[in-house]
C-alpha cells in the first residue's frame, strides 16, 4: 500500500478526506468507514487535500497543480497551474472564493476559486 500524506474531517463532520501517495484523494462516510469517491489525477503523489468551508469542494496538490473538486460528484472542475514546482499545500478563504497554494518554487499563489486565475504571486522566500 501506499502512505497517506494527509487525513482530516469534513467541517460537518460527516465525511473524512485522506491523500495517499498512490496519486488518489479519497472520501470516506464517517459512519462506515466506507471509501464513498476516489479523485485521481495527481502523480505521483496527492501531498494535501482540504474540504472548502461550505463542505462541497475539495483542494488537492501535488504535481505542480491545485485541483477543485466537486464532492458531490467527483468531477475535477479546475485545474490551477502556474507553480513551477511542486504544490505542497493549499487552503480555501473563509468564503471558498479564494484559494491560496504554496509550492517548492518558493511562492504562494492566490487564486480565484470561480476563474481558476492566479490573482496573485507571494515571493520572497529563499
Amino acid at each position: 500500500g501506499s502512505y497517506v500524506t494527509s487525513a482530516l474531517f469534513s467541517g460537518d463532520g460527516v465525511r473524512i478526506l485522506t491523500a495517499s501517495a498512490d496519486g488518489l484523494a479519497k472520501v470516506w462516510a464517517f459512519d462506515t468507514g466506507k471509501s464513498i469517491r476516489s479523485l485521481p489525477g495527481h502523480r505521483p503523489a496527492v501531498f494535501s487535500a482540504i474540504f472548502s468551508p461550505c463542505h462541497n469542494l475539495i483542494l488537492t496538490t501535488d504535481d505542480r497543480t491545485a485541483r477543485l473538486w466537486s464532492v458531490s460528484t467527483g468531477r475535477c472542475m479546475r485545474t490551477l497551474e502556474g507553480h513551477e514546482d511542486t504544490v505542497y499545500s493549499g487552503v480555501f478563504s473563509a468564503d471558498s472564493a479564494s484559494i491560496l497554494t504554496a509550492s517548492h518554487d518558493c511562492t504562494a499563489k492566490l487564486w480565484s476559486c470561480h476563474t481558476g486565475e492566479c490573482m496573485l504571486t507571494l515571493e520572497g522566500h529563499a
